[in-house]
């Protein structure tokens, strides 16, 4: 049996102002990041992504992490 966590994301935009923010039901800490990707690549104005485990920062993912590159994964902890 497959438990939903809840996990917060916030995509932070270029142009300033408050992020778009999703609340994603995953199995995992890396299937939240996965979808924060997804997100942040459907965002023109989007600079970053981060993703919360309730008041605990998970990953902050910068645009280059939705464009496919390897190095744009940080890990907040």
């Amino acid at each position: 049996m497959l438990t939903l966590m809840v996990y917060f994301c916030y995509i932070h935009r270029e142009a300033g102002g408050p992020p778009y923010f999703e609340v994603l039901a995953e199995t995992s800490p890396g299937g939240a990041v996965d979808r924060a990707a997804q997100m942040l690549s459907q965002h023109a104005g989007a600079v970053r992504a981060e993703v919360w485990d309730g008041d605990e920062l998970v990953f902050i993912l910068p645009r280059a992490a939705a464009q496919g590159s390897p190095k744009g994964w940080m890990s907040a902890g």
